[in-house]
């Protein structure tokens, strides 16, 4: 696939969201089941540019991530009693 320059970051993240959020589910599933803090913070952090960026697109991958987020807020839960 060539890249035109004058694409919208938004398109060219299109052409390669479904690899990347993958692999984000992947590395977020690891280091919430290992506990592992600081990976955690930083596959949500790319999920969030990545979600701006591709707004109502993000829409198809949304389902995947959410049982992941409830586990994360229910392990902080269970940190902070």
């Amino acid at each position: 696939m060539d890249i035109v320059e004058d694409k919208k970051s938004s398109e060219i993240l299109e052409a390669y969201s479904d690899d990347m959020f993958q692999e984000l589910i992947n590395n977020l599933t690891l280091s919430v089941d290992a506990g592992y803090e600081p990976l955690q913070e930083q596959v949500m952090n790319l999920i969030n540019v990545s979600a701006s960026l591709l707004e109502d697109d993000f829409s198809k991958y949304f389902n995947s991530f959410l049982p992941l987020m409830i586990k994360i807020l229910q392990n902080v839960e269970g940190k902070t009693t």
